[in-house]
């Protein structure tokens, strides 16, 4: 059984019995390593840019931080930009409560790429994908 409290799932620790909540100690988890980076609190008309490297085709990043993230119902517009002559692209997933669905995916001929999704409520990840190229990209994700 996952809990949601702030950005990511923290997934409660086995328990034999009940301890006090003031003695029970939780750990963030990350989707892809067992750990995870709390990512910043946004705001309605937050954006937030992570920039980092795709080492060569077949290479593939987790945003944010390879976690997930706890969203909330609304639009986002998500904007790839990587390095000319390369070919990224971006996909958003969604956990649907038994696994993760792939929700729209930016799959053109270069290395910029853009989805706009209205969404519910509910634990969210980008992946960046290398299909030809290598080099830095920024992703910025922005709630309308």
């Amino acid at each position: 059984m996952f809990v949601s409290t702030g950005r990511l799932i923290r997934r409660p620790r086995a328990r034999t019995s009940a301890p006090s909540r003031s003695r029970q100690k939780r750990t963030w988890y990350g989707r892809s390593e067992g750990r995870g980076v709390q990512p910043a609190a946004s705001t309605a008309t937050a954006t937030r840019a992570s920039e980092t490297t795709l080492t060569g085709t077949g290479d593939a990043n987790i945003h944010p931080n390879s976690a997930y993230w706890s969203a909330p119902a609304g639009t986002r517009y998500d904007c790839l930009t990587g390095p000319s002559n390369n070919d990224f692209d971006l996909a958003l997933y969604r956990w649907s409560g038994l696994s993760w669905s792939r929700m729209p995916v930016s799959q053109g001929t270069t290395s910029t790429e853009n989805i706009t999704y209205a969404g519910t409520a509910g634990y969210y990840y980008w992946r960046v994908y290398s299909y030809s190229g290598s080099g830095a990209y920024t992703l910025k994700i922005k709630r309308l």
